[in-house]
C-alpha cells in the first residue's frame, strides 16, 4: 500500500558540540537538524538533544548532498518520528485498517475500515 509519508528529505546540518560519535540523548543544535546513525536510523535534533528516530523503510537513512532522508514508510504505531512530521500520517504497511499519524514525537495507530491515499492525502474511513 502506498504511504503518504514514505520519505522524508531535510537539507540541513548537524552540529554537535562533543567529539566522537553522536548518540541519542547528546546535546544538539540546531534544533530540526539531523544525521544518520547507522543505515536504519537517523538522530534528530529535539529540544537541544538528539533523538533516535528509526528509518525502517526500505531506503532506511541516507544523507547526500548536506541532506537527510529517513524513509519512514514501515513504521510501526510506537515507533518514533521527528517534530517535522508532527500530524502527518501514512497508511499502516500490512494492515489495509489502520493508519498511523505522528503526534507527539509517536507513530499513533488510527483504525480504519480502509486506509488509502489520494492526491497526497491519507483517507482512512472511521
Amino acid at each position: 500500500m502506498k504511504a503518504l509519508l514514505p520519505v522524508v528529505t531535510l537539507l540541513v546540518s548537524l552540529h554537535l558540540t562533543a567529539c566522537g560519535k553522536a548518540e541519542a540523548g547528546d546535546d544538539c543544535s540546531p534544533d530540526n537538524s539531523a544525521t544518520c546513525s547507522s543505515t536504519s536510523e537517523a538522530l534528530w535534533c529535539e529540544n537541544g538533544k538528539l533523538r533516535a528516530i528509526p528509518c525502517s523503510g526500505p531506503s532506511g537513512c541516507t544523507e547526500t548532498n548536506g541532506g537527510l532522508t529517513c524513509d519512514f514508510s514501515r513504521a510501526q504505531a510506537g515507533d518514533a518520528c521527528p517534530a517535522t512530521s508532527e500530524n502527518k500520517g501514512q497508511c499502516a504497511v500490512g494492515n489495509p485498517d489502520e493508519a498511523l499519524r505522528c503526534t507527539s514525537g509517536t507513530w499513533t495507530a488510527l483504525t480504519c475500515q480502509g486506509c488509502s491515499v489520494q492526491s497526497g492525502q491519507i483517507t482512512c474511513i472511521p
